[in-house]
């Protein structure tokens, strides 16, 4: 049976988890699911150091996370493991929202991160990054590590990644680029098998940046970055 961390359905008001500090700030602490079939549903985590699933078979549905100082939710270890079988795997990250994460060197903070020690099965449905430091998904892997297990995203929206809100405005923060919106970073071989199509609005383009490979939205006809994408795609690191 699953456990349940969910918010009350006749409650009228957000449910919020802020982790500001007294001065309104965001702070470096985590929220961390380290155990195994949770589902959490209906809140929104706020102003700390990123949500981490590190255990297996959970689901989180309809939640929010922004304002933190990395990444807005990571699928990554949360204990010592060094194997992959032993990694996070089969968590389900359904209908979410990640946006507005910032770290203080403005390269780190994405909105989902599923990467270094990320386990197999791991699956995003019908979520959206947006006004991140960083990328809107970020997937990689390193030698120190070893490479992650499969990841796969549906029906998702990326856009305005590197770009942040500051007092009500639009501010460029990236350091490499504005607008990668899905990275990949792997010491190996990297296969991608993707259908990257959104009808009257853009085509998915992988762009290779040093050892990092990017997604960019182009317009299909005069080719200009959009910055948008609405797609059904695996990313597969082999």
């Amino acid at each position: 049976d699953m456990k349940m961390l969910v918010a009350d359905p006749d409650n009228t008001e957000d449910v919020v988890f802020d982790f500001a500090g007294n001065d309104g700030k965001a702070t470096g602490n985590t929220f961390d699911v380290s155990g195994d079939y949770w589902y959490v549903e209906g809140i929104k985590f706020l102003n700390g150091g990123g949500v981490r699933v590190g255990g297996n078979h959970n689901i989180l549905k309809n939640c929010d996370f922004a304002g933190h100082t990395n990444s807005g939710l990571s699928i990554s270890r949360t204990d010592g493991a060094t194997e992959q079988k032993d990694w996070p795997s089969y968590n389900q990250i359904i209908s979410c929202n990640a946006y507005n994460n910032r770290d203080k060197s403005d390269n780190n903070a994405d909105g989902f991160a599923a990467k270094h020690t990320c386990g197999v099965g791991n699956v995003f449905k019908y979520c959206v990054a947006a006004y991140n430091a960083d990328d809107g998904w970020d997937l990689f892997s390193k030698s120190g590590t070893g490479a992650i297990g499969e990841v796969e995203i549906y029906d998702s929206v990326c856009y305005a990644n590197g770009y942040v809100i500051e007092d009500g405005k639009l501010v460029l923060v990236e350091t490499h680029q504005a607008l990668f919106i899905m990275a990949v970073k792997t010491e190996g071989a990297v296969s991608v098998i993707y259908k990257a199509f959104h009808p009257g609005s853009g085509l998915l383009f992988p762009v290779l940046v040093g050892h990092r490979l990017h997604y960019q939205v182009v317009h299909p006809l005069d080719r200009h970055v959009i910055g948008i994408v609405h797609v059904t795609f695996y990313i597969i690191i082999v």
